[in-house]
């Protein structure tokens, strides 16, 4: 689910990108829109997939045997 909520980035991002005119600051705020995905995957509380493998892992690593 979080990467189906990433592809808001890219998005956002097109968006930005199509609808802002032509000035300097537009670099900036185009690339505002590259982290609207990760806003969206913040405020869902979904997890990315490298914070599923760090859940699998932390048992294992507390008590190696």
């Amino acid at each position: 689910a979080a990467g189906l909520s990433m592809g808001a980035s890219l998005a956002a991002k097109g968006i930005f990108h199509a609808r802002l005119p032509d000035d300097p600051s537009r670099f900036f705020i185009e690339n505002l829109g590259y982290t609207f995905g990760f806003i969206i995957v913040i405020m869902a509380r979904q997890q990315l997939f490298t914070e599923n493998t760090v859940t699998a892992v932390l048992p294992i690593m507390h008590k190696p045997t």
